[in-house]
């Protein structure tokens, strides 16, 4: 079984960093993606960037950028509650298992593959773009279109929805059009919590991974 999970980003960040973009660029949900799908978000990656004035880079879809930017991988980048719950041993095994995957929507990439190089901002679904939040934004760019490509492409089974509402928002009608192609999607919620589940969401993701069976387990149970 082919299993995604999808977490948010968060407000915290580590602010370290090399400016070798390319050397982490192979990692991008771009190479994942088809091409129509990956010029797309670049496309909508460009147009935020645009209008926040972020310092052009080849991570939001600018040939030329600034050298002086520094790029971390997403899940070394976020640093809250959520991500400090997911154990080194956790990220070691998203690397080492290609039938488990994790993606990041975030404010100002929004679709990112959980080691993709990005740099250290600050944009939140709350703010406001040509008139809009930037989830309603993003929610009217299709960023579902684009995540069911990745779906698809990539022969997901099974999608975990760790998302927080904000987040959940900019993916219209997720957990139906996964219906429609036969992938089971599971909406992980935590009513009450407010800001302690993040904490929740970290450790109950990290427990989908470590309980995930490594691919010569399943390799063996075949044989």
């Amino acid at each position: 079984m082919k299993l995604l999970v999808l977490i948010p980003c968060c407000g915290e960040k580590t602010k370290n960093g090399t400016e070798d973009y390319h050397k982490l660029s192979r990692n991008s949900i771009i190479s994942y993606l088809s091409k129509e799908c990956s010029e797309r978000l670049l496309k909508l990656r460009k147009q935020v960037a645009l209008a926040f004035q972020e310092a052009p880079g080849p991570d939001l879809g600018f040939e030329a950028g600034d050298i002086q930017i520094k790029f971390l991988e997403a899940y070394k980048r976020y640093s809250g509650n959520l991500y400090s719950k997911i154990s080194n041993d956790s990220w070691r095994k998203l690397e080492r298992n290609s039938q488990l995957s994790l993606i990041i929507v975030s404010a100002l990439y929004g679709l990112l593959s959980y080691n993709e190089p990005v740099r250290c901002y600050n944009r939140s679904m709350k703010d406001h773009i040509h008139g809009k939040s930037l989830k309603n934004w993003w929610k009217t760019h299709f960023l579902t279109d684009i995540l069911l490509d990745y779906i698809k492409r990539n022969q997901v089974e099974e999608v975990h929805d760790f998302l927080s509402r904000d987040y959940r928002d900019t993916l219209s009608n997720l957990s139906f059009r996964c219906k429609s192609i036969d992938v089971l999607h599971v909406a992980h919620n935590y009513p009450g919590l407010g800001s302690g589940s993040d904490f929740h969401r970290g450790i109950d993701i990290n427990s989908i991974i470590q309980k995930f069976p490594s691919e010569a387990a399943e390799k063996s149970q075949k044989s």
